[in-house]
């Protein structure tokens, strides 16, 4: 045999030893999370980011909600139904206020998702000051 076939041969089982080696760490990672988990729920803690246990009634105290995590998306149509009824209720000024601080002067100038998911948030917190419960 050549030297290069013989390289060849060595190369491919330590490439097959290195595949069984990747196979066993990542069974070996699975099984030391359901280890974890397990050990989760009958302490009551929680890993934080970094690995460390955090007890569940602290993380749930300083976890943002999940109306925070996520920009709501809106399109103009459902803007601007919404716009228009706060509007005829008697908070014109307050509308055209709300587009300028997004840099608008009309709602159709607006076409970010999330900026008009930001907007319809605050007409509807707007539309809610004021009247009647």
């Amino acid at each position: 045999m050549s030297v290069m076939s013989n390289i060849s041969i060595c190369l491919s089982e330590l490439l097959a030893q290195v595949q069984k080696l990747y196979r066993d760490a990542c069974g070996a990672v699975e099984e030391l999370d359901d280890v974890m988990r397990q050990l989760e729920q009958l302490t009551g803690q929680t890993r934080a980011e970094d690995g460390s246990i955090v007890p569940e009634e602290l993380l749930k105290e300083n976890a943002p909600s999940c109306e925070e995590d996520k920009p709501r998306i809106a399109t103009l149509e459902q803007v601007r139904p919404v716009l228009a009824d706060i509007s005829r209720k008697g908070y014109r000024a307050e509308v055209k206020a709300l587009l300028t601080k997004y840099g608008a002067g009309k709602l159709s100038d607006i076409s970010d998702p999330s900026m008009l998911g930001r907007i319809l948030q605050e007409a509807e917190e707007l539309g809610c000051q004021g009247m009647p419960t």
